[in-house]
């Protein structure tokens, strides 16, 4: 299994540079709580659109008209989870997740992730002044084991003794 090295990541510095540049949109979007009024325009619907396009794009892919606000405070609530739970030994990506989060949004014309991203980002220090911490000697009870499916393949299986070999 190749893991990458650190020569081949993007620094945290540059990861969070760019991830604040990915959220101007969305930070305009839930200041004034309105996808249009985004400085940079993920799709400008003109008069050349077609009357196709334009049904899709705003019947289709806009039928749950979440406001970029609640899907902040969505971002924040899931962020309020993970800090007062053991989430937090589980779950804690890191800015390039979001940077990455953000631009697949870009890529596919998607507006919702980003408030939903920009909530979970700027909320970690709201729920941990207000005293957010996971519980005390919590543990997770799941265990995980990472291996090789490779491995698997080469040891033999065991048969199942009340199956009276049958497996």
């Amino acid at each position: 299994r190749e893991s990458c090295d650190a020569s081949t990541r993007l620094s945290p510095q540059l990861c969070k540079f760019l991830f604040a540049l990915s959220c101007v949109n969305p930070f305009v979007a839930v200041l004034l709580n309105d996808y249009h009024s985004a400085p940079w325009p993920l799709v400008r619907l003109s008069k050349d659109t077609t009357p196709a396009f334009r049904m899709i794009y705003n019947g289709v892919f806009s039928f749950l008209r979440l406001k970029p606000r609640l899907l902040f405070v969505v971002g924040s609530c899931m962020r309020a989870l993970q800090c007062s739970t053991s989430l937090s030994r589980l779950i804690d990506p890191g800015v390039g997740v979001g940077l990455g989060l953000n631009l697949a949004a870009l890529v596919c014309y998607a507006r919702w992730p980003a408030p939903l991203t920009l909530g979970w980002a700027l909320s970690k220090a709201f729920w941990t002044f207000l005293g957010a911490v996971p519980p005390a000697g919590g543990h997770v009870p799941i265990t995980v084991h990472l291996s090789d499916p490779r491995e698997k393949a080469e040891q033999p299986q065991r048969r199942n003794p009340f199956l009276f070999g049958l497996l």
